[in-house]
């Protein structure tokens, strides 16, 4: 394990893919060959989506190379994982950047159209 940058906790990409699998595994009794393919799809992504969380960001892994010695300071670390910060000189914590702020604003408004279009949706589907 790499304690030094939060990244590269193997164990934890292999325990908590073989979890959700098996959970998925559990319930959904694949019988198919259709059946396996979708089930052999959703083990790519929670493989991907946990490797992404605690094994190497695919972004960290392919730009840390090329901008290493372009961008001061961008390496292996946590906080390296926020590239556009880095890019734009941010010194601060790169949780409160402008960018990460705004991606809270794109959040909140993505919620926003969902109550909006599921009280939509809800309104066509009550009888007149």
């Amino acid at each position: 394990m790499n304690d030094e940058y939060g990244y590269g906790l193997w164990v934890l990409v292999v325990v908590n893919s073989l979890i959700f699998i098996a959970f998925a595994a559990s319930f959904f009794h694949p019988r198919s060959s259709r059946d396996w393919r979708v089930l052999g799809g959703f083990s790519a992504f929670i493989v991907a989506l946990f490797t992404e969380m605690f094994g190497y960001p695919l972004t960290v892994y392919l730009l840390t190379g090329p901008l290493g010695g372009i961008v001061p300071g961008v390496d292996l670390s946590h906080n390296a994982g926020h590239l556009w910060t880095d890019l734009i000189g941010w010194k601060g914590d790169p949780h409160v950047s402008p960018f990460h702020l705004a991606s809270y604003a794109f959040i909140i408004g993505g919620f926003w159209l969902i109550a909006a279009g599921w009280r939509g949706s809800l309104a066509f589907l009550r009888p007149p």
